[in-house]
């Protein structure tokens, strides 16, 4: 194995012209990366990683569920790292493990707190609720940011939403 690393770094240092172009760049760290994966194996005890593995699975749907009970209320990643039982760095690495919805746990909350204005503006009375209201509710304080951030969301302005 330490040949074929050493085979993939000789022959890396042979792309060095063509290093410009992004396309050959991301090539080479990735056989670089392989190479270095395949040379050095994982140690340690499968059991270990397995239930590592779990206890990320575990934080992660700890905090995302901590983050859709409390979306409306002002809290941070941190709130729902302590809220996980985990650090900030700890329930990054959960989100960089098990994030299938969002790579960090802001981009999480985000998406929670858009959901849930979402759903309130599909079950609002027009004439009794404004846009500004539900857009607060959910923390949003700049009308036209929350406007942005739902038409990246769904598609259509949240107004539009409200009045059909």
């Amino acid at each position: 194995m330490r040949d074929y690393w050493l085979a993939t770094l000789r022959w890396s240092f042979t792309q060095v012209p063509l290093l410009g172009e992004p396309l050959v760049r991301a090539h080479v760290h990735r056989a670089l990366v392989s190479a270095t994966l395949e040379a050095f194996p994982l140690v340690g005890d499968p059991r270990e990683r397995r239930a590592s593995a779990l206890e990320q699975a575990a934080i992660y749907a700890a905090a995302t569920s901590w983050m859709d009970d409390h979306a409306s209320l002002p809290v941070t990643a941190d709130d729902a790292a302590r809220a996980a039982g985990t650090s900030a760095a700890g329930l990054r690495r959960a989100f960089a493990a098990n994030g299938h919805l969002a790579s960090t746990p802001e981009e999480y909350l985000a998406q929670a707190r858009v959901s849930a204005a979402h759903a309130d503006l599909v079950a609002a009375d027009p004439t009794r609720t404004t846009l500004a209201e539900i857009a607060l509710r959910w923390g949003f304080a700049d009308l036209a940011g929350f406007a942005s951030i739902y038409r990246a969301a769904y598609g259509t302005d949240p107004r539009a939403t409200l009045e059909r």
